[in-house]
């Protein structure tokens, strides 16, 4: 790569960065390799960015990688659950361990929702979420006291808002308004995470040095 030295260093920095997004190392990929690395086998494309960059990426960060890529040739992780778990956990920086299909949380369901919308948005509602990953979507919700579900997940589930009530009395309305806004507080949390963690994206997409197309247009969030 014909990079300066300040260049290359900033970039080495952000693809060995745990907080680097998979986006951002698909978008750096295909500028430096060509579309031709979407169909590449993952030691095929690990090696290649090696022998580019001159070092290794972190292996939670090439699972990231592949990841993203998935996502955008393919339609497992809107059709099959085992996929989108396996995407979702590898999009949060938790790799993708062979042979294990580890839960997801309502955190890395909706992040990993938020990355696909943005490398691969269904075209119709046919084409979206499985119902099998719209119950696990839900479930989470659920299991982890969400009064409604975060706001990029309402593209993917639509459920009416749930509430535990556990063994809180009706008449008790003070204790029940606390508890139901400690819930509605979990969900503006999350929004909010959702938010930051989307402009970091968009963030370091903005600072890649590509010699093909411009990433310097993308907004700022307000």
């Amino acid at each position: 790569m014909q990079w300066d030295l300040v260049t290359r260093e900033r970039v080495k920095q952000l693809v060995q960065s745990d907080d680097v997004w998979g986006t951002t190392l698909l978008v750096l990929s295909l500028d430096m390799l060509g579309p031709e690395c979407l169909q590449w086998l993952p030691q095929s494309l690990n090696l290649e960015l090696m022998d580019r960059l001159g070092y290794q990426i972190p292996s939670n960060n090439l699972d990231k990688l592949l990841a993203a890529r998935e996502i955008l040739v393919a339609d497992d992780f809107y059709r099959r659950l085992p996929f989108f778990l396996t995407y979702a956990n590898a999009l949060a920086g938790d790799g993708m361990p062979l042979g294990q299909i580890v839960p997801a949380t309502a955190a890395e369901c909706a992040w990993a929702v938020l990355e696909a919308t943005l490398l691969s948005p269904p075209e119709s509602e046919s084409e979206g979420f499985s119902e099998e990953i719209l119950a696990y979507i839900g479930q989470v919700l659920r299991e982890e006291g969400f009064v409604r579900p975060p706001g990029i997940l309402r593209t993917a589930i639509m459920v009416e808002p749930h509430f535990d009530y556990g063994n809180l009395s009706p008449e008790d309305s003070e204790m029940f308004a606390a508890a139901f806004q400690d819930a509605e507080q979990r969900v503006q949390e999350l929004d909010e995470q959702l938010k930051e963690d989307l402009q970091s994206l968009i963030d370091q997409l903005r600072s890649l040095p590509l010699a093909n197309g411009s990433t310097k247009l993308l907004p700022q969030l307000a």
